[in-house]
């Protein structure tokens, strides 16, 4: 057998009535969760209900199959499941239920969708600490919008109460990286907990130094282990498996 389809179906939804935009939200997902990029085809979307055929080239099939195996048990990578939760959460936006199965075979994976009971929304308050950089703040009430950007590129909504405080956070304004520290309202969701909003109640500077910087003036200090080394930096890129 040279190649083999999985079948992804979506029972609320027919070719006639999943728009293309859809349509391309569902494979974005499914390119992630079959994983083995370069070797899965999209085909066609056949009738009945909306069922989108994808071609599995012969070399990726077992690849493929132990991916889904590992989503279906629950120990699948963060890559994966999160991509399951994404379509998932699809199905059930589109009213429908879901499953992925090999042609005229049994269903390999189910996604329960509009099934899926909807867990009751948590809020909790408390003490946060978060990195970013200041990419946004202003306002005219006492309490001021800001946002930053966090290493990993994303948004975090928060506030300053106050004119005075601020004004001072605006000197950070696209430079200066801050270890900002607050209360945090955290909420938790289907999708897990994230954080709502962070109310800012103090601020430092991160150095920004390089690492290398850094250890040699570690390395000035006496007693503190880090001046035995002749090369302070090569025993810290060991610690951290550098190299």
């Amino acid at each position: 057998m040279d190649k083999e389809t999985l079948i992804f179906s979506i029972d609320s939804l027919t070719p006639d009535t999943l728009s293309m935009a859809r349509l391309a939200e569902y494979l974005k997902e499914l390119s992630v969760l079959y994983g083995s990029q370069s070797h899965v085809h999209f085909e066609c979307v056949s009738k009945g209900s909306a069922c989108l055929n994808v071609r599995i080239d012969e070399s990726a099939q077992k690849d493929v199959a132990a991916r889904l195996s590992l989503v279906r048990d629950g120990t699948a990578g963060p890559d994966a499941n999160k991509a399951y939760s994404a379509i998932d959460k699809l199905l059930r936006n589109d009213n429908a239920v879901g499953s992925i199965y090999v042609e005229k075979g049994k269903n390999i994976l189910i996604f329960p969708g509009r099934q899926k009971p909807i867990e009751d929304t948590i809020t909790i308050t408390q003490h946060t600490t978060v990195d970013g950089v200041v990419i946004k703040i202003g306002g005219r009430d006492d309490t001021i919008p800001v946002h930053l950007r966090d290493p990993e590129g994303k948004n975090i909504r928060c506030m300053v109460k106050g004119y005075a405080q601020a004004k001072e956070l605006a000197k950070y304004y696209l430079d200066t990286p801050l270890r900002v520290q607050g209360s945090g309202t955290w909420v938790r969701d289907e999708d897990g907990w994230n954080l709502e909003l962070l109310t800012i109640q103090s601020w430092v500077q991160l150095d920004r130094s390089p690492a290398s910087e850094i250890l040699r003036q570690l390395a000035k200090v006496d007693d503190n282990g880090w001046n035995n080394y002749d090369d302070p930096i090569q025993e810290w890129k060991k610690m951290r498996g550098l190299d």
